[in-house]
């Protein structure tokens, strides 16, 4: 998928497009996807994969973990239908951030104990 400059409604139309491919997602776990095909990765099948979305999430809507890199990609969306309409909440902002610390913390590896933490 191309990045560009899009307009809501095209947007809406590639939000509409992934949706026949994962009829179970939810619109906003599909511009979250969207997010992760325009600017992290190629293979939607990984980055549907990578979505986790609901209750227990620690805030996080998708982690992306490409091993041979040796990257971890936390991603929180907010899909909006209005800019400017509503603001997030701090404390939600905070603890999205501090999840940084918890990945970073190099006496944990992210195989098991922190993806534990993130996801439990």
């Amino acid at each position: 998928m191309k990045t560009k400059d899009v307009s809501f409604i095209d947007l809406q139309s590639e939000l509409k497009e992934l949706s026949y491919k994962f009829p179970k997602f939810k619109e906003e776990d599909l511009f979250v996807l969207w997010f992760l095909l325009a600017y992290i990765t190629d293979d939607e099948q990984m980055a549907a994969d990578s979505i986790t979305n609901g209750p227990n999430d620690k805030g996080m809507d998708a982690i992306f973990i490409d091993d041979p890199a040796r990257i971890v990609c936390l991603v929180q969306g907010k899909y909006r239908r209005e800019i400017g309409k509503k603001n997030e909440a701090r404390g939600d902002i905070i603890g999205f951030a501090q999840m940084a610390h918890t990945v970073g913390d190099s006496k944990k590896r992210i195989s098991g104990i922190i993806y534990k933490e993130l996801i439990l």
